[in-house]
């Protein structure tokens, strides 16, 4: 079996994940540039920026900063400053719908299937 290394250098990293199939890499910076690669082909899948704000600073023990969840050709962003989640389609790097909770988002997990009848 042959290992893959996928090496990301930047001082802005914010956020990495694997997809739930462990096929893609995901990674985010403070400024907002994110990268999804296929570490079989080690090819970029989505490239690009996001225009949305995070919350990427903790300043104090009740503060809390964005979280991330990708499902699909989705990003799911939290925006703990406004009480919400964003949810981006990462093909057009544009925000596709916002989920106002009303409440401090601290950790979030997208839960999806498919159903067939």
């Amino acid at each position: 079996m042959r290992k893959l290394h996928q090496y990301i250098e930047t001082a802005e990293l914010f956020k990495c994940m694997v997809s739930r199939d462990k096929k893609e890499v995901l990674s985010l910076t403070k400024s907002g540039d994110i990268k999804v690669t296929n570490v079989i082909s080690n090819s970029v899948v989505y490239e690009g920026k996001l225009s949305i704000t995070m919350d990427t600073e903790s300043d104090g023990h009740g503060s809390v900063t964005s979280n991330i969840d990708y499902f699909d050709d989705s990003l799911y962003i939290s925006i703990p400053s406004e009480e919400k989640i964003i949810k981006c389609n990462l093909e057009e790097m544009e925000v596709v719908k916002e989920f106002n909770l009303g409440i401090t988002p601290y950790q979030f997990k997208i839960l999806a299937y498919d159903i067939e009848h």
